[in-house]
């Protein structure tokens, strides 16, 4: 196949990098204003602050490819890695983070043109569809979205190996396999669906540089060199990280999410229906089957040109090779509902633009230097100006909620969202007027009355907790947490009587899970402790210690107990134990001396 630039004129000097400049500058004046977001409360914040211990510091590189991604539900260390040097820079500033995806960004567009260059597509042709990629408004999902780094990492090293592979075909070089290989096994330590990238390899190989010429048993065991890097990833995945998946893998929720497809390709024209948490929409549908069904007339028109029939079919296959795989994995939300993300096309969308230049390249239609560019430009402008919009929905995390709130009221789960927000930024009454919301959309779910007693709670309104508490336990019976925090609430608010009703309570609990019923019985103990009601708290003391009574803390924990209640011998027995049990321990010792010279 001919280069593109074989049929555009050379350029010289700043020139021959004005198409670079022009992606550059024309992303900038659409995301720059990303610097200044904060975080949109969808997953960014779990990362950045819920679990932040994983992230804080340079050291923690290492233990990213032993370690889980969002509460431990994937393996992704490169996006790991990447939120770690952020924080070694800033700490957690959300500017840097921003700064981070829009760079990859950058980086991913410039990489663009170059790939759609070396596939045969005019310099012209590649420099549109790369600012219609780069400026697309179904990307501000991955590109302002903090958490849509995955995907942005995830198409910077595939098509870094794409590239690296094309050289290697080109010139034979065994440095440019060797580096296709290395980026491939970092496409797939930033996202699990990099393991079929191989396959897009092969399609290259066998429509774009095999046009006259069998398949060889040579290209095969190239392709198979690829298993490497596979293996080295599932091996690190399965014996290091042990992370296991909490979403539904089947052929099932193949069947139930394949209208999505349909969706996809009606979005890449369709732009007013772009939403940051979509839902399903009959009109998406049912455009995207008629530009699907266009796909393959094109296709089919295509018969008489086999060089732009292999290249067209190699852009649709790329993406429908690496959009499907997401439809065997199912999201459920809080609410029991189906959600499914933007940022997955992000890669695929790749593939579109390349049958999308063949289009373009076989109408040929001829402008004239007045049309051309004022509908070039007018195109441009229609995408930048729903990019622009779609990207400030993002741009905190009360625009976002209050955005999808308003969307659909009747979404329990984005209630929730809105929640997370206003807790985390100590407007707590406001948190909990959010859960309350969402349990009167969906009654039967405990969690949101957890979410809404510890919303009062933290606004100091235990009465109301408690209210809520009760009200869960007609859904969750005998649920011993939540009759421990009744237990907690009760006792700040010096009803020692209603705590002692839900003391016994908690007492008659048949709880299979030792280690929980210690933990939580320690906790009743401390709460009563708290309180100055010691009676009662050694109580609980000893039930914890029935389980496990070589527990040295809990010992030194009872011993004190007895010192609150003048029991001193029997605190000489526990604070004795404790330092059997722990003999190095200088401030069980510390107890211990303390009583035996008050027995003297």
């Amino acid at each position: 196949m001919k280069e593109s630039g074989q049929t555009d004129k050379p350029a010289s000097g700043l020139n021959k990098y004005l198409p670079q400049l022009l992606i550059i500058g024309m992303i900038l004046l659409v995301y720059i204003q990303n610097l200044w977001f904060d975080f949109a409360y969808l997953d960014d914040n779990l990362i950045v602050f819920a679990e932040y211990e994983k992230i804080d510091s340079l050291s923690k590189i290492p233990q990213a490819f032993a370690s889980g991604y969002l509460l431990d539900n994937y393996y992704r260390p490169m996006i790991m890695i990447s939120f770690i040097i952020d924080t070694a820079i800033a700490g957690q500033s959300s500017t840097m983070y921003h700064l981070t995806n829009l760079i990859l960004h950058i980086a991913v567009s410039l990489m663009l043109y170059t790939f759609l260059l070396k596939v045969s597509l005019k310099k012209s042709v590649s420099l549109f569809l790369t600012l219609f990629f780069s400026l697309h408004p179904i990307n501000t999902n991955a590109v302002s979205w903090i958490a849509g780094r995955n995907d942005l990492l995830l198409a910077l090293f595939s098509l870094f190996s794409l590239l690296a592979f094309i050289a290697f075909r080109k010139s034979g070089k065994a440095v440019f396999l060797l580096i296709s290989l290395t980026a491939y096994f970092f496409a797939m330590m930033s996202k699990e669906v990099a393991l079929i990238i191989p396959m897009i390899f092969f399609l290259y190989d066998w429509l774009l540089c095999n046009e006259h010429k069998k398949y060889s048993i040579k290209r095969i065991i190239v392709i198979a060199y690829y298993i490497i890097p596979a293996f080295t990833y599932l091996y690190l995945r399965i014996f290091l990280s042990h992370i296991t998946t909490k979403e539904e893998i089947s052929f099932k929720s193949f069947t139930q999410n394949i209208y999505i497809l349909f969706e996809y390709f009606a979005k890449i024209f369709y732009f007013p229906l772009i939403e940051p948490i979509p839902i399903k929409n009959s009109f998406l549908i049912i455009l995207g089957s008629v530009i699907f069904l266009f796909l393959l007339f094109f296709l089919w028109k295509l018969r008489e040109n086999k060089q732009q029939q292999r290249l067209f079919l190699f852009g649709v296959l790329f993406f429908l090779i690496l959009v499907l795989p997401a439809f065997f994995i199912r999201v459920k939300a809080e609410d029991g509902e189906f959600n499914y993300i933007d940022c997955r096309m992000y890669l695929p969308l790749i593939g579109f633009m390349i049958a999308l230049g063949v289009m373009l390249q076989s109408l040929k239609i001829k402008f004239n230097r007045t049309v051309g560019p004022l509908i070039i430009f007018s195109f441009l402008l229609y995408t930048v100006s729903f990019t622009f919009i779609k990207s400030n929905l993002y741009s905190n995390g009360k625009i976002f909620w209050e955005y999808e709130t308003k969307l659909h009221p009747g979404r329990a789960s984005y209630w929730m969202g809105y929640g997370f927000y206003f807790f985390d930024n100590n407007e707590f009454f406001e948190a909990a007027k959010c859960a309350e919301t969402a349990i009167m959309l969906k009654p039967d779910i405990a969690e949101f009355y957890h979410k809404a007693a510890l919303a009062y709670e933290s606004a100091g309104d235990f009465l109301k907790a408690n209210d809520v508490l009760e009200r869960s336990l007609e859904i969750d019976k005998d649920n011993p947490v939540t009759i421990v925090n009744l237990i907690k609430n009760y006792l700040k608010l010096k009803q020692t009587d209603k705590a002692d009703i839900w003391s016994e309570k908690f007492l008659g609990l048949n709880t299979g899970d030792k280690k929980k019923l210690e933990d939580l019985s320690s906790s009743i103990s401390y709460y009563y402790t708290q309180a100055r009601q010691y009676n009662s708290a050694v109580k609980f003391m000893k039930q914890a210690l029935e389980i496990f009574p070589d527990n040295p803390v809990l010992n030194n924990d009872l011993g004190a107990l007895y010192v609150n209640t003048d029991s001193l011998d029997s605190a000489k027995i526990y604070f004795e134990k404790a330092v059997d049990l722990d003999p190095d321990n200088i401030s069980f010792h510390k107890n211990l001396n303390l009583v035996l010279n008050k027995l003297k």
